[in-house]
């Protein structure tokens, strides 16, 4: 069952607003070399709404896994470094719209710093540099006109500049018009593109530099904005009870309308003793078929006893829809399986199954939890272990390489001479008595 975080009601601007935090969950990247006009505007906005965000400058571009954040922040106003290597790593950035993400492009440049764009803008984007002050609402129902603050056509005007340009044929298949020159031709100043299947919003005005003077509350309309969001749901499944030395399953099941959905699993951590340790097993995931995933986690043979959670983060986006959502599942490791009457009812390549009555069957690796034979009766062998005993049959102990000691083993040849004289015996008496007879 997905679990989601609840808002937080914040007055900023002219509303106030329950900010939908569980949209933003994933966080937030924002790309920058230096602040824009010198002031963090896209950093106290995400936090003032509670919304995590990481920032990563242009020696990263290329570098950051960006499938786990529910938006990429390009940030306006940067040296030429910073847009030489934007240049340079377009694909990469059309990659995560591509498969879901949401890219903001805040293209105004020029300015003292002197840093320019170099060919076209990520998703094909045609960007001309001019100043003006001028700007209109084209699209006044767009999300970014009205949520959370109703923006006016009076509030765009004379940010000194209000833009550092606009956007010019020809344009990406299907782009939307938010915003416009006042002046013919009506060029857009801020559009939207569908792409792949996510979006980017490109923008040429000067939006750090009007939040910070207080112009407009536009810059924080357009970070709050994503594409529709919602809950992805999901199951996860472990035995309740795990043992040292034991390798312990997790399945995970993703479905979205009730449908089995291939979604992307981004953090798989591990808690245990109250939180202060971890362990990371997201490269132990294995995706089984579509919607259902595995992940192992071998249990170390001193591991601390008491309870572990697994905290599962996944996303899926497709189309204009972004689904995320993440939940936990926990165990107990117990210290011992002695007075458990385990058992063994298979051994292969070291990795023994257990059962264990009426509570569960486990696996574990032999060598993790020192075990060896210490005795064999007939056709049983009892093994002892750092977990306490187990017995199995004898069968399954053949061929085993060390965990079979000196003793067991004399024991056992002991046992076997015994029997099979034992049955030499008994041939030879039968065949005397046979003999008598005739």
């Amino acid at each position: 069952m997905a679990m989601m975080i609840t808002g937080t009601l914040i007055k900023i601007g002219n509303t106030a607003v329950v900010v939908p935090v569980d949209k933003y969950d994933f966080g937030i990247a924002i790309f920058k070399n230096l602040d824009s006009w010198g002031y963090p505007a896209n950093e106290i906005i995400l936090s003032r709404y509670g919304i995590p965000y990481d920032v990563y400058n242009s020696t990263d571009i290329g570098n950051i896994d960006l499938s786990k954040y529910a938006k990429v922040v390009i940030a306006s106003f940067q040296d030429q470094d910073f847009y030489d290597a934007v240049n340079a790593s377009r694909a990469w950035f059309e990659e995560y719209v591509e498969n879901g993400g949401v890219l903001e492009i805040h293209a105004a440049n020029g300015g003292w710093l002197g840093g320019l764009w170099i060919d076209l803008l990520p998703g094909g984007i045609n960007y001309t540099l001019s100043y003006t002050d001028e700007i209109d609402i084209s699209l006044r129902n767009h999300p970014v006109s009205r949520i959370p603050n109703n923006i006016t056509e009076d509030e765009l005007d004379g940010w000194l500049s209000s833009a550092h340009g606009y956007f010019v044929p020809p344009y990406p298949p299907n782009y939307i018009k938010i915003l416009e020159l006042t002046t013919i031709p009506r060029y857009p100043v801020y559009i939207e593109v569908p792409y792949g299947s996510g979006v980017i919003i490109a923008s040429s005005q000067t939006l750090e530099h009007a939040y910070r003077h207080g112009y407009s509350f536009l810059l924080e309309n357009s970070l709050l904005y994503l594409a529709p969001y919602e809950e992805l749901d999901m199951e996860v499944s472990v035995g309740s009870v795990h043992f040292r030395g034991e390798i312990a399953e997790f399945y995970i099941k993703t479905s979205l309308h009730g449908n089995a959905i291939n979604a992307s699993l981004w953090e798989a951590m591990l808690y245990y003793e109250n939180g202060t340790h971890q362990v990371d097993l997201l490269p132990n995931v294995e995706a089984l078929t579509v919607g259902l995933y595995r992940i192992t986690y071998p249990i170390p043979a001193y591991a601390p006893t008491g309870t572990y959670t697994l905290l599962i983060k996944t996303s899926f986006r497709t189309g204009m829809t972004t689904a995320t959502g993440y939940t936990t599942a926990s165990f107990i490791i117990s210290p011992t399986l002695t007075s458990q009457y385990a058992y063994i009812t298979e051994i292969k390549d070291n990795i023994a199954t257990i059962v264990i009555p009426n509570l569960d069957t486990i696996k574990v690796n032999l060598t993790e939890i020192d075990a060896k034979v210490i005795s064999i009766e007939g056709n049983i062998a009892t093994i002892e272990t750092n977990l306490g005993t187990v017995k199995t049959n004898v069968e399954n102990i053949e061929g085993l390489i060390g965990i079979v000691d000196k003793t067991a083993k004399n024991t056992y040849m002991t046992s076997l001479v015994s029997t099979i004289l034992a049955a030499v015996i008994a041939i030879v008496i039968i065949f005397i008595v046979k003999k008598k007879l005739t």
